[in-house]
């Protein structure tokens, strides 16, 4: 083990004290995450939209995270939207199938539903919005270490809590 082996001053114990300590603070994290997310929720988005809305904007707006600003709900909103057509095409696809039988000239043939490939837009348009949030590992990553040791302009200023 490398470095100088630490005192007893400055070593914390885990103790329940901590432990709840932390405990209350990861609460009131997601509490404040449920309300960024509750306030920034636009009007007039459809009962799915909405659904996944109340589901992915916390992760988001998470104190910890923060890629949710009232900046990017539109962004945010369309990123909805396209999970909730993937969602919606994804259960018709499973009920009903990806294929359907049809009487041709040439005989009886196998043909893709046209929801397979309405479903391949909705992915596609959600991987490619919901990136811009840092929604995979890959653009998380590149998104961390774009602003690595930078501060960012739009921080909230250290010792204010505005929950």
């Amino acid at each position: 083990m490398r470095g100088r082996r630490p005192t007893i001053d400055n070593v914390v114990p885990l103790t329940e004290a901590n432990e709840d300590a932390a405990a209350e603070r990861e609460v009131r994290l997601l509490q404040r995450a449920e309300a960024t997310a509750v306030a920034l929720r636009p009007d007039g988005m459809d009962e799915e939209t909405a659904a996944v809305w109340d589901r992915l904007a916390p992760l988001y707006a998470h104190p910890q995270v923060g890629r949710l600003k009232p900046i990017f709900v539109p962004a945010f909103e369309l990123a909805c939207q396209a999970r909730a057509r993937y969602e919606r095409l994804r259960a018709f696809l499973v009920e009903n199938g990806e294929t359907y039988a049809s009487m041709t000239r040439n005989g009886l043939q196998q043909k893709s539903r046209p929801e397979v490939a309405q479903m391949n837009v909705a992915f596609g348009q959600f991987r490619s919005l919901i990136e811009r949030f840092g929604g995979d590992p890959f653009s998380d990553r590149a998104l961390l270490s774009a602003t690595a040791g930078q501060a960012d302009m739009f921080d909230e200023p250290e010792g204010i809590d505005f929950a």
